[in-house]
């Protein structure tokens, strides 16, 4: 893991680098820059999981350089450490989804508490983004075997689709488009098979495939929701206990205990 740490102030980067005791945190490289420039370019050559970052700085300020990085590096933990406690900086910081906001002389002890927070932050990151890929290779999967079935009427390939793109926000008349049928008819032609509407047949398909998510992928239930379509986690939970009784965690931690 690696930090970057960026102050104008050479005595005050001394002093971050002299007082934290690195030992007992997990970076495996510290980088330093003074100014906006010199730290752009580090970004732009370096995987950068922490910004340790000043606010006043020549040729740019660390607001602007935290801007560029939620923009072009968002999965970078962003801390300020300034002596600047002004309440628009702060709630500049807050729009920029910064962890912590500290204010210059901070403590060694501060410092150290703030930097285990973003690093164990970033290892949460780091794991969602790897649970999600799974996900993502699963939900692949399950479309390759639908796509090995040939369809044979509206309803089959509207099936075949719906579970390919399970991930994805459908709506019954794209579906529709796709089968080359009228929305209405594809709908009817759904009760008839299913005893339910195209979009309760989405829910649950998707709520079927969270199922297993949560059983074989041991993968955190706001990672399923999302791989499932759902960004709105509380709606997935709610979605979820309505069909199976049971809320998505405790569903998964009741598969997890065996």
């Amino acid at each position: 893991m690696t930090i970057l740490i960026v102050d104008d102030e050479i005595m005050a980067l001394q002093g971050i680098l002299d007082g934290v005791d690195w030992s007992q945190l997990r970076f495996d490289k510290i980088l330093t820059a003074n100014s906006y420039t010199q730290a752009l370019n580090l970004f732009l050559n370096e995987t950068v999981d922490v910004l340790l970052c000043d606010i006043e700085m020549p040729n740019g300020s660390g607001l602007e350089l935290a801007e560029w990085v939620q923009r072009q590096k968002p999965e970078t933990v962003k801390i300020f450490l300034t002596c600047h406690d002004e309440f628009e900086y702060a709630r500049r910081a807050i729009d920029l989804e910064c962890l912590a906001y500290v204010l210059k002389p901070a403590t060694d002890e501060v410092l150290m508490e703030v930097l285990q927070k973003a690093m164990d932050k970033r290892e949460l990151l780091l794991q969602q983004s790897q649970d999600q890929k799974y996900a993502r290779a699963y939900i692949h999967k399950i479309g390759q075997a639908c796509q090995e079935k040939e369809p044979k009427d509206a309803v089959e390939q509207a099936e075949a689709y719906i579970n390919e793109n399970l991930t994805s926000s459908l709506s019954v008349e794209e579906i529709a488009n796709i089968c080359y049928v009228n929305p209405d008819h594809l709908t009817r032609l759904f009760r008839k098979k299913h005893g339910m509407t195209v979009i309760n047949y989405i829910i649950s398909q998707r709520m079927e495939l969270a199922k297993v998510l949560l059983r074989e992928g041991n993968l955190s239930v706001y990672t399923v929701s999302a791989a499932v379509g759902y960004k709105d986690y509380p709606y997935f939970t709610r979605l979820f206990k309505k069909k199976f009784g049971v809320t998505p965690r405790e569903y998964g931690e009741s598969h997890r205990d065996r």
